[in-house]
């Protein structure tokens, strides 16, 4: 019902916002920490309750009343509980984080919350995860990381918040630059697996317009892709603040390098994002 009625209207996500629904569900969520629902009736209650979470969170008020209701704090618990709730709560972090964030953002760095999202960045656990989820989608979880990790970066100013932002810049500096070499190694996935056909006679389909080859793209992981490199573009971005510039200058000749043992460079990210 209460998905229904938020399909029905920006109005009605307002209204339930103002009514208590954030935190109403996420209770409903909450008792999904420690056990998995169990199939049929309970799946799609739990599954309809972090669709109609993000629905609110987009709505006017929906992220002040989530982050009043400490529903980033439990964000982080339900993604290390490595449990079935992990793909809803992964889902409505993005949407959380997306857009005019600033506020939810700061907070998502003040409580640690960076070490959860590399830590999914990384894919630590994630044989496991799939092993346990056969349902559960790995290029799906990359977009809503990557997603998130650019929201984070829009959101948070080099200038007025300089803080934030160094521990955002310093997590790709960790562990000898690590996060930075998973990026790469994800643009050069995600391009080969755009570009998979193009060479390919036999899938070439030459009544295909323009708009269907787009969707296909898409199919195969070119919003991924987009946003890998629009990360990438945000590490390099220039900015004001000395201590940052070295950070960027170190975290760019890993990505020069990176590229240029390819054979590709900085030109090709910049022609993936224009």
């Amino acid at each position: 019902m209460l998905a229904i009625l938020c399909h029905s209207g920006n109005d009605n996500c307002t209204v339930l916002v103002e009514l208590g629904a954030v935190d109403t569900l996420l209770n409903v969520v909450a008792a999904y920490k420690r056990r998995d629902p169990v199939e049929g009736e309970e799946v799609e209650m739990l599954e309809n309750a972090w669709g109609v979470l993000g629905m609110l969170v987009e709505s006017k008020n929906g992220k002040a009343a989530f982050l009043e209701a400490e529903g980033l704090e439990l964000l982080i618990l339900l993604i290390k509980s490595k449990k079935m709730c992990r793909m809803g709560a992964v889902k409505v972090l993005d949407l959380v984080l997306a857009g005019e964030s600033h506020t939810v953002c700061l907070r998502w760095v003040e409580i640690f919350g960076l070490k959860t999202l590399f830590s999914l960045f990384m894919r630590k656990g994630i044989k496991a995860y799939k092993k346990a989820y056969p349902h559960f989608s790995e290029i799906r979880e990359d977009e809503y990381v990557l997603s998130a990790i650019f929201s984070l970066f829009k959101n948070l100013s080099a200038v007025e918040n300089t803080e934030e932002y160094t521990r955002l810049i310093g997590k790709f500096e960790e562990e000898d630059f690590e996060k930075v070499d998973r990026l790469i190694e994800l643009h050069f996935s995600f391009m080969e697996r755009v570009n998979a056909d193009v060479n390919d006679e036999e899938n070439i389909d030459e009544d295909e317009d323009e708009d269907e080859v787009y969707l296909k793209k898409l199919d195969r992981g070119l919003f991924a892709l987009q946003l890998v490199d629009l990360v990438v573009a945000s590490l390099v971005k220039s900015v004001d603040d000395e201590e940052i510039i070295s950070k960027k200058a170190q975290i760019l000749d890993r990505i020069n390098m990176l590229l240029e043992r390819s054979g590709s460079s900085m030109t090709d990210i910049k022609s993936v994002v224009e």
